[in-house]
């Protein structure tokens, strides 16, 4: 008995499938990154400071995460201080909080709010403990927690970040760091998560 005819739907249904998926596949892939023509330059820097997307709506709370990498072979740091400027007619402070990786650490968090008028100031410092025989953390370190004012307006600014290793400013040091322009965008319309979830 031929099994020619058989084959012919398993055939079509697997090329129908690999039509389908391969595109919702390459969809699922995290948009290329383009930092600029030295972007090669900026991923050999010893230190990089960076921050996840932030989007608001007015009145309501929004978290700006803090990452820190230090890159293979550099020696392992103490101290790092991060200052935030940050506009009070737009954002008010509530609270900055270690992420998981700084409090497994055992890295110690002091927050100091300060500025005048218009604009604020957060001086976030992370204390590796002198005794401590770990090394200081390599990713997300830090959540630092607003309430966007209900007279906000609309668009894009920047947080403003400044940065010191070891007491040392990055800016005007030798010090090989990049620190990233920290981004908060005001909308009127909600931030939606979808999942998406494959059974068989």
């Amino acid at each position: 008995m031929s099994t020619k005819g058989s084959k012919a739907p398993a055939w079509g249904l697997a090329l129908l499938l690999s039509v389908l998926l391969v595109p919702f596949g390459y969809a699922q892939q995290p948009p290329p990154t383009d930092h600029g023509p030295d972007s090669e330059d900026q991923e050999e820097r010893d230190y990089s400071l960076t921050f996840g997307r932030t989007v608001g709506m007015r009145g309501q709370p929004v978290a700006v995460s803090v990452f820190f990498t230090r890159r293979a072979g550099v020696p392992n740091i103490q101290t790092l201080r991060l200052r935030l400027a940050f506009p009070t007619a737009r954002l008010s402070f509530d609270r900055s909080e270690a992420a998981y990786l700084a409090r497994r650490a055992g890295v110690e968090l002091e927050t100091l709010q300060g500025g005048s008028g218009d604009e604020g100031t957060l001086d976030l410092t992370f204390t590796l403990p002198p005794d401590s025989e770990r090394e200081f953390p390599d990713g997300q370190i830090a959540y630092v927690h607003f309430t966007v004012t209900e007279e906000a307006q609309n668009g894009g600014f920047s947080l403003q970040p400044e940065l010191w290793i070891d007491d040392q400013p990055v800016v005007g040091s030798d010090l090989s760091a990049r620190v990233a322009d920290s981004r908060v965008i005001i909308s009127d319309t909600p931030v939606l998560v979808g999942c998406f979830f494959f059974t068989h």
